[in-house]
C-alpha cells in the first residue's frame, strides 16, 4: 500500500500538465496492478501463476481506484494541498504570468465623513487595452462607499481593473482612505481629543466650559472644580462612531491648555501669595 501511494502521487498525470500522455499510461499501470494484487483472488492468481494481465479493456477506472484508496473528494488534502484547491491548479498558477504593479489611489476623507459614513467619486487613469489592442490612457470614475467609523488606511481591493501590458496579467486598482487633519479634533481610535484653552481665573474658580463636538452641536459643562494643566474630562458617547457594536460611539477627552496673564500687579501678586500660603498650610 505504501508503494502504490508514493507512486501514485509520483506519476498522477495533474502533476505532469507538459508530458501528460506518458503520466497517463504509468499511472494506468500503477493504478491496475493495485487493483489486481489487492483482490485476493486475483492476488491468488498472481502467485500461482507469476503473472498478471495489465491492460485489459473496460477492467476498471484508475481514477477512481486513486480516490477510493485516498478515501476523499479531493485526493491531493492528504498532502496538504488543502480542500478547496485541486493539485493540478496549483501546477497550472506556478506558471500563469506575473501580473503589473498595483494602481493605488488615495481616497482623502474630512473627520466628519468619516463619522457619518460618505460616498466617493474617484477618478481614475489606468493603462488599459483598446479595440485594437494597444494601450491607452483609460479614465474611469470609480464609486466607494466610506462606512461610519472607518479608518484610515482601509483598502478597497479591485482585482484586475488597475494597468495592463502585453506581457502580464492585469495588476490590482487599489483605495486607500486618508483622513485629512481636523480644525480642533484629534482621533485616537475611536475617540476624539479636544484641548481647551481656559483663562487662569476659569482655571481657578467656577465657570461652564463650551465643548464643540464633531455633530455640530456645542455641549456646555460645568466645571466648579480647579483646572490644573494634567486635568482631563471625559465625555462619554461623543467620539467617533464605532462599527461594533452597532451605533455605538467613542469618547471626546477634553484636556486643557491654561492662559497666563502676562503680568499681576504687585498689590494682587500680594492678596494671592496670602492666601495660597494659608490655603498650603491648611492642607
Amino acid at each position: 500500500m505504501f508503494s502504490y501511494r508514493k507512486l501514485a502521487v509520483k506519476y498522477h498525470p495533474d502533476k505532469h500538465a507538459f508530458d501528460k500522455e506518458t503520466a497517463e499510461l504509468k499511472f494506468k499501470e500503477i493504478s491496475e496492478a493495485y487493483a489486481i494484487l489487492s483482490d485476493p483472488e486475483k492476488r491468488k492468481y498472481y502467485d500461482n501463476e507469476g503473472t498478471i494481465h495489465v491492460g485489459e479493456p473496460n477492467k476498471f477506472n484508475a481514477k477512481e481506484v486513486f480516490q477510493s484508496f485516498f478515501a476523499h473528494e479531493n485526493p491531493f488534502d492528504n498532502f496538504g494541498f488543502g480542500k478547496a484547491t485541486e493539485f493540478s491548479s496549483r501546477i497550472k498558477s506556478k506558471h500563469l504570468k506575473p501580473k503589473v504593479d498595483p494602481v493605488e489611489v488615495e481616497i482623502r476623507c474630512k473627520l466628519h465623513e468619516l463619522y457619518y459614513g460618505c460616498v466617493k467619486l474617484i477618478q481614475v487613469v489606468r493603462k488599459r487595452r483598446n479595440d485594437v489592442n494597444d494601450l491607452i490612457d483609460d479614465e474611469k470614475s470609480i464609486e466607494i462607499k466610506i462606512e461610519a467609523g472607518e479608518f484610515p488606511g482601509k483598502k478597497f481591493v479591485m482585482e484586475g481593473e488597475g494597468d495592463e501590458s502585453f506581457d502580464a496579467a492585469p495588476g490590482d486598482l487599489i483605495f486607500i482612505v486618508r483622513e485629512e487633519p481636523h480644525d480642533y479634533l484629534i482621533r485616537e481610535g475611536c475617540n476624539l481629543c479636544y484641548v481647551y484653552e481656559i483663562s487662569l481665573l476659569d482655571a481657578l474658580v467656577s465657570c461652564t466650559l463650551h465643548i464643540p463636538t464633531i455633530s455640530g452641536r456645542v455641549l456646555s459643562i460645568p466645571c466648579p472644580e480647579v483646572i490644573s494643566p494634567e486635568s482631563q474630562k471625559i465625555i462619554q458617547g461623543e467620539g467617533m462612531t464605532q462599527k461594533e457594536p452597532k451605533n455605538s460611539k467613542g469618547d471626546l477627552i477634553i484636556s486643557f491648555r491654561i492662559v497666563f496673564p502676562r503680568s499681576i500687579p504687585r498689590s494682587t501678586q500680594n492678596v494671592l501669595k496670602d492666601y495660597l500660603d494659608s490655603n498650603i498650610i491648611e492642607q
